[in-house]
């Protein structure tokens, strides 16, 4: 075997992972099932490595790599020359001798390293490796996200001429989904917390032929800027569930479904849902989800956020987020049926993540529904592919 193609899906936070296509089938493998940090967001050579292994491939023989990167916007982004090697370093000084690293411990300790000096002093100061990090940190080279990934991929297979692209976020997940069912025309609806710009697209498909129909924008809310997780402000359907998984005491971007569970609890009707759905409404002339920045304003202000926690419990919190979410999504996707006449929807995107929205996608809406198996991020290097 002389040429590989692989997609990739990497630095976006979360997620990580690969999809390689062989001559008589395909491996695709998470970051997190070889590092065990859910959700894992680093570089996956350990993925790669482990295909590599398994699959028995003579790296020396490779003599091309077809590369797909699955977010359009990462072509132009410049990072850390050494951005991989800090990401281990941290990995290693934060994790306790004899004990794995999980991901909510990590979390916890990389906040601790922000606000607590001691903490800085103890893990960067009095380690040699704490010192190399600050090196590194301080003084690596800025290089194009393309550069640092062909430099680590040379390190593995030597021979091997790279050619890599770059495709749109919301595309690779609708190829993820379209090329996983077995639908031959549908729509596609892809929703997440925000990618190239979107946090939802809809497409029409027909013979593998994609026509994208329609687009839903993040917009930037001042109050929801602190919340890094959920790109830095950027609102959207996704990230605002996201937050509130925060607030409620659990991991964003990886315990939603913990607050989907907690909705079953409590009861909606509360003046927290009255604001919510009034923040994003359906613009059926353009069929999108639009943002009311005014409002998630008001929602997001520490005065507003403390009422919610006084007032009501995590229970009816829970409610109000995920029967927002329900709603939304149903009136939305009842346009999407009106423009696009058909009966078959597929899904992808982390907010398809959530069993009972596609539940009441399928008994209200759309006759037949297929959600992608790996929805979140992980499933975009396949659509890279």
């Amino acid at each position: 075997m002389q040429k590989l193609t692989i997609g990739f899906n990497f630095f976006g936070g979360h997620d990580t992972s690969l999809f390689a296509i062989f001559e008589d089938d395909f491996y695709a493998l998470s970051q997190e099932r070889v590092s065990r940090i859910k959700h894992d967001a680093i570089f996956p050579i350990d993925a790669i490595k482990e295909m590599i292994r398994y699959k028995k491939i003579d790296t020396a023989k490779i003599k091309e790599l077809q590369i797909g990167v699955a977010t359009l916007s990462f072509e132009k982004r410049i990072f850390n020359k050494y951005s991989y090697e800090m990401s281990t370093m941290l990995r290693a000084l934060l994790k306790e001798k004899n004990k794995r690293l999980y991901i909510k411990e990590f979390t916890k300790r990389k906040e601790e390293l922000k606000s607590s000096k001691t903490a800085f002093v103890k893990t960067f100061l009095l380690k040699s490796d704490g010192y190399r990090y600050l090196g590194y940190k301080i003084f690596g080279k800025k290089m194009s996200l393309k550069e640092i990934v062909k430099s680590h991929l040379l390190e593995i297979f030597p021979n091997a001429k790279i050619d890599m692209s770059f495709y749109e976020h919301h595309l690779c997940h609708a190829y993820s989904a379209y090329f996983s069912c077995d639908f031959n025309n549908c729509a596609v609806f892809t929703i997440d917390g925000e990618g190239d710009g979107a946090f939802s697209k809809i497409y029409e498909v027909k013979n593998g032929e994609f026509t994208k129909i329609a687009e839903s924008k993040n917009i930037f809310v001042k109050n929801m800027q602190m919340y890094d997780f959920a790109d830095g402000g950027y609102a959207s359907l996704g990230n605002i569930y996201s937050i509130f998984t925060h607030l409620l005491g659990f991991t964003p971007n990886a315990d939603e479904g913990k607050v989907e569970a907690l909705a079953a609890f409590g009861k909606r009707e509360n003046f927290l849902y009255n604001d919510l759905i009034k923040s994003i409404t359906i613009d059926k002339e353009n069929l999108c989800m639009k943002i009311a920045p005014e409002i998630l304003n008001k929602i997001f202000e520490k005065k507003y956020l403390n009422k919610i926690f006084e007032t009501l419990t995590k229970e009816d919190i829970a409610a109000a987020v995920q029967r927002f979410s329900e709603d939304v999504i149903i009136k939305y996707l009842i346009e999407v049926k009106k423009r696009t006449k058909r009966a078959n929807l597929a899904i992808s995107g982390g907010v398809g993540a959530n069993v009972i929205i596609n539940k009441k996608i399928y008994e209200r809406v759309f006759e037949n529904i297929f959600i992608t198996p790996a929805m979140g991020d992980e499933g975009i290097a396949q659509g890279a592919a």
